[in-house]
C-alpha cells in the first residue's frame, strides 16, 4: 500500500477494551479495506456531518470505525461500539499539524455547543477566568488551537477544566494541565515547546514514526496482535505533565500523587532512566524499589532493553535490601533470619520475668512511637507524642519503660533475635551516624504508600540530601495495610516539590466512578499532613457500567461466576479474567469449585510471572492483585453481611484499632475495583452493600 496505517493511542486504549470477538469484527473491517481501499465492499465512506477529513468504515449495520486522512496517511481514531454513538463522538473531529508544536493533533471544532453546556455565566457577574493571565500567543505557543483559545480564556474551574479533555488534542489539554498546576512557569514551558519542536522532522510520514502516541501499522502486521501487543513503557505516551515530572532535575526529593491508573509507574521507570543517563563514572548508583512483587522480577530485563548497566541501577525489595545490607555492615550476623514481633517480646519477657509490664503494651509502645517515630535517646521519648496510644504516660513512667526498651535491644544483640522493624530500626542508626555507607546517589520508589514511617525513613538515610535524592509515587487511598506514611516525620522534606496526576489512562470512566464511590468520605493523608482528594479526577476511556448482582446462597454465587465466565469463552482470553475474594479460604474456596467444573485456573499467589497464567483465570485474594490490571475483575463475597470484614476477636480491639481497619476495608474494595480495565463484576450473597445500589 502507498499510505500509512496510524494508531492513536485513544484508538489503541479503546480497542484493547473490546471484548475478542468484537475485536475481530474491528480487525476484518480495518484488514478489508486496507486490502482494497477502493472497494465499495469495504464501506469506506466520507462523514457528511463532520470535517473534510474524516471518514468511517461500517464493521456492520451497527459498527463504526471513525478514521482521519491527513497529508497522505490515515489515523484510527475511535471505535467505540454502537453507530449512533460513534457518530456522535465524530461530529466536528478534525486532524491538523499544529504550527507551533509540529505535533499532528486530533480535535474537535464543537465550540459554541461547548460553551453553551459547560460555560454557563450570570449575567452582571464577574468571573475569573483560570488562565486569563496567560495572552492568546502564549496558549497557541503551548499547543491550544487558534479557534479554541478565547474559550480556553473563559474556564473559570477545574471542572470546566476537566470537559476540555473531549474536546482538545492531548498535547494542549496536559500543557494547560502544566499551567493549572504551577509546576513551571510559562515561558520557560514554551521553551521546551520550542526546542521539542525544532527536534521533530516536517515530512508527516516521518512525524508519524517518531511522535509518542502514534503508532505506525506495517504491511506485514496483523492488526490485532499489534494493537493488543503491550508496549514496552518507554514507548509510552508520556503527556506533558507526565514528562516534566520524569525529565527534569528538582532541587531535593519530589513527591507524585495520582489516582489508580494514572501512571504513576510508569512515571518513576522513565524517572529512573533520566537519573541513569545523567550519572557520572564513579557515582554511587540509583536504587528503584516497590511493594508490588511482579514489577521486581520484571524491572531489570526492562531496563536491560534500555541498556542500563547493572553498575548504574539497584532494583530490590525494600525488605530484602534492609537484611542484606545490615549484613554487610556488621549491624546483624550473616546468620540471622527475621522472627515475628510477638514471638521476640515473649521470648525476650521470658529471660527477664522481673519485668511485670503486658507485652501487649511493651510491643505495641515500641513499634508505634520508638520505631515510629525514630526515637534514640531517653530524652527524645519523654518529649515525643504518644497519638492514639491510650491513657497518658508520666515522665516517671516514661523513664522505667525506657530502661526496659534498652534492655530489649540489648537481648536482640545477645540473642541474635530480630524482627523485620529491629533490622529497619538498626540500619537507620548506622547510616545516620556513619553517612558514608549511604550506599546510593539517587532513589526512585513506586508504591509509596506501602511503607510506614520506618521504611521512609531508611530511605531517607539510604542516600544523601541533594537534588534529585527521592523521588516518590505513590497512591494515598491504596494505603490498605494502614501505615503510617508521613513523610515529614521521616526526615524527608517535600515543600514546593508535590504533584498530583488526575487523568486515568487504564480504567472506564464508569469502573473509575463505582471505585472512588467506595471512598468517598474518608480522611486519608496524603503523606505530606493534608486530607488527600480525589477532585478533578477523570478517565479517558468509557465503557460498559459494572455489573452488580447477589444470590441466595454461597453456591449459587459459585455457578453464577462459572456461567459468567463460561458465557465469556471466545469473547475474552481467560488469562484476562481474575476473580478476588477477600480471606485466603474464600479464594481457595473459588479455586477448586471451578477447578472441580473443569475451568483452567491459578493461584497468583503461587507464580513467578502474570504471564504465567498462559490462558488461565487468575484467582486472588483482594490484597494480593494490588499493582495489577486485568481486563474483566470479579469481585466475590462482596454483600452487606460481609462488607466491612471484621476478622476474629474485632470487638476485643480498641475504637481507634476499629476504625482504622474499618477504613482500610473501604480503601480495599477501591483498590480491587481499580484493577479492572474495561468490565467489573460484583457479586455476593444476601443484600447488596448499600452504597452500591
Amino acid at each position: 500500500m502507498d499510505f500509512k496505517v496510524v494508531s492513536t493511542d485513544r484508538f489503541r486504549k479503546t480497542f484493547r477494551g473490546l471484548k475478542k470477538n468484537e475485536q475481530e469484527l474491528v480487525d476484518n473491517a480495518i484488514n478489508k479495506w486496507i486490502e482494497n481501499p477502493q472497494a465499495s465492499s469495504s464501506n469506506f465512506e466520507k462523514l457528511s456531518f463532520t470535517g473534510d477529513n474524516i471518514f468511517s468504515i461500517r464493521a456492520n449495520d451497527a459498527w463504526r470505525i471513525i478514521m482521519a486522512k491527513f497529508e497522505g496517511q490515515y489515523f484510527l481514531l475511535h471505535t467505540g461500539g454502537q453507530h449512533d454513538k460513534t457518530n456522535d463522538w465524530a461530529k466536528g473531529k478534525r486532524i491538523d499539524k499544529n504550527l507551533y508544536t509540529g505535533a499532528i493533533q486530533i480535535y474537535s471544532g464543537k465550540i459554541e455547543e461547548f460553551e453553551d453546556e459547560n460555560i454557563v455565566q450570570e449575567p452582571e457577574v464577574e468571573y475569573a477566568g483560570i488562565f486569563e493571565n496567560f495572552s492568546h500567543e502564549q496558549l497557541l505557543a503551548i499547543g491550544v488551537p487558534s479557534e479554541w483559545v478565547e474559550t480556553v480564556q473563559k474556564i473559570t474551574s477545574e471542572e470546566q477544566f476537566m470537559k476540555l479533555w473531549d474536546v482538545l488534542p492531548d498535547d494542549a489539554i496536559e500543557n494547560l494541565g502544566i499551567l493549572l498546576e504551577g509546576e513551571i512557569d510559562v515561558k520557560v514551558l514554551i521553551k521546551q515547546i520550542e526546542y521539542k519542536a525544532s527536534q521533530l522532522p516536517e515530512k508527516t510520514e516521518e512525524l508519524i514514526e517518531v511522535q509518542p502516541g502514534l503508532h505506525v501499522i506495517s504491511e506485514d502486521d496483523k492488526l490485532i496482535e499489534v494493537l493488543n501487543k503491550d508496549i514496552n513503557v518507554f514507548r509510552f505516551y508520556l503527556h506533558p505533565t507526565q514528562h516534566y515530572l520524569a525529565y527534569n532535575n528538582f532541587s531535593g526529593s519530589k513527591k507524585v500523587t495520582g489516582s489508580a491508573g494514572t501512571g504513576k509507574t510508569v512515571v518513576a521507570l522513565h524517572r529512573v532512566k533520566f537519573l541513569a543517563d545523567q550519572l557520572k563514572e564513579g557515582d554511587k548508583p540509583i536504587l528503584f524499589t516497590t511493594f508490588t512483587k511482579f514489577l521486581i522480577k520484571n524491572i531489570q530485563a526492562l531496563f536491560a532493553e534500555q541498556n542500563i548497566p547493572a553498575s548504574k541501577l539497584e532494583v530490590h525489595n525494600l525488605d530484602k535490601l534492609a537484611f542484606k545490607l545490615a549484613k554487610e555492615l556488621e549491624i546483624i550476623p550473616r546468620s540471622v533470619k527475621p522472627i515475628d514481633s510477638k514471638d521476640a517480646w515473649s521470648f525476650f519477657l521470658r529471660r527477664n520475668q522481673e519485668i511485670k509490664v503486658k507485652q501487649r503494651f511493651l510491643e505495641k509502645e515500641y513499634a508505634e512511637v520508638i520505631l515510629k517515630y525514630h526515637v534514640t535517646k531517653e530524652e527524645e521519648y519523654l518529649g515525643v507524642p504518644r497519638v492514639g496510644r491510650g491513657a497518658q504516660l508520666y515522665d516517671k513512667d516514661r523513664r522505667k519503660i525506657w530502661k526496659i526498651f534498652q534492655q530489649y535491644e540489648a537481648y536482640q544483640k545477645y540473642s541474635k533475635r530480630y524482627t523485620r522493624s529491629d533490622v529497619f530500626f538498626q540500619l537507620c542508626r548506622h547510616l545516620e551516624r556513619w553517612p558514608e555507607d549511604r550506599p546510593f546517589s539517587h532513589i526512585v520508589c513506586d508504591e509509596v504508600q506501602d511503607f510506614g514511617n520506618l521504611e521512609l525513613r531508611l530511605l531517607r538515610v539510604l542516600v544523601n540530601e541533594g537534588p534529585n535524592d527521592l523521588f516518590l509515587a505513590g497512591d494515598p487511598f491504596q494505603n490498605i495495610y494502614q501505615k503510617n506514611t508521613t513523610f515529614s516525620k521521616s526526615g524527608i522534606s517535600i515543600r514546593g516539590r508535590s504533584t498530583r496526576l488526575k487523568f486515568n489512562y487504564r480504567t472506564t470512566e464508569e469502573i473509575r466512578i463505582l471505585a472512588t464511590n467506595m471512598i468517598a468520605g474518608l480522611e486519608v493523608d496524603d503523606f505530606s499532613g493534608e486530607k488527600a482528594t480525589t477532585l478533578g479526577d477523570t478517565s479517558i476511556l468509557s465503557g460498559e457500567e459494572p455489573k452488580y448482582i447477589t444470590c441466595d446462597t454461597r453456591s449459587k454465587e459459585l455457578e453464577y461466576i462459572k456461567n459468567y465466565i463460561k458465557a465469556s469463552f471466545g469473547s475474552i482470553g481467560l488469562h484476562e479474567i481474575c476473580i478476588t475474594a477477600r480471606t485466603k479460604k474464600e479464594a481457595m474456596e473459588i479455586y477448586e469449585y471451578l477447578s472441580d467444573n473443569r475451568l483452567p485456573v491459578k493461584m497468583l499467589v503461587n507464580l513467578e510471572n502474570l504471564s504465567d497464567l498462559d490462558n488461565h483465570v487468575g484467582v486472588s485474594t483482594m490484597h494480593g492483585v494490588k499493582g495489577m490490571e486485568f481486563k474483566t475483575m470479579i469481585i466475590t463475597g462482596f454483600c452487606k453481611d460481609h462488607f466491612p470484614y471484621k476478622p476474629y476477636k474485632f470487638s476485643t480491639w480498641s475504637e481507634a484499632e476499629q476504625k482504622a481497619f474499618i477504613q482500610s476495608e473501604y480503601l480495599l474494595s477501591y483498590v480491587a475495583f481499580s484493577r479492572a480495565t474495561s468490565y467489573l463484576l460484583i457479586t455476593g450473597v444476601g443484600d447488596k452493600v448499600m452504597m452500591l445500589t
